[in-house]
């Protein structure tokens, strides 16, 4: 059984500051002192292929209670979110009625797709589809 090196200092300010919210290019920014994005987003790349850092990253994540099925748990919200409409009729008559919240569900979809790792790529039909339903939606004020 091989021993993991202990993290780095700058490998511990990394984990931090993605543990803090920080995007993974921000932080290798911080941690490293680079000043290109594109620099950072390598480093921060391949620093997170090293077992003992993304192991790091877990347990700072755990720590905070942040987990797969707490970042998940809202997306399948939205999937199914409603609101209530108020309407009115010739009598005066008020009621209220619950029907899909289509924009907020097409977020969740979106969302969704997102982490699935579905329609990635400029160009993609996932995205071409989801931009024609959000045309489509604007068009008949859905």
């Amino acid at each position: 059984m091989t021993q993991r090196r202990p993290l780095t200092p700058k490998e511990i300010k990394l984990v931090k500051g993605i543990a803090e919210g920080k995007t993974k290019q921000r932080a290798a920014m911080d941690a490293y002192d680079v000043a290109k994005p594109e620099t950072a987003s390598s480093m921060a790349s391949e620093a997170l292929k090293k077992p003992n850092v993304a192991e790091a990253l877990a347990a700072a994540f755990e720590k905070h209670g942040i987990t797969i099925d707490a970042a998940i748990a809202p997306v399948g919200k939205a999937l199914k979110a409603t609101k209530v409409v108020f309407h009115g009729d010739e009598d005066g008559q008020k009621f209220a009625e619950v029907v899909d919240d289509v924009e907020l569900q097409l977020k969740g979809h979106d969302r969704a797709m997102r982490l699935m790792g579905i329609g990635q790529q400029t160009g993609d039909v996932t995205i071409n589809f989801i931009n024609q339903s959000s045309d489509q939606r604007k068009v008949y004020d859905l």
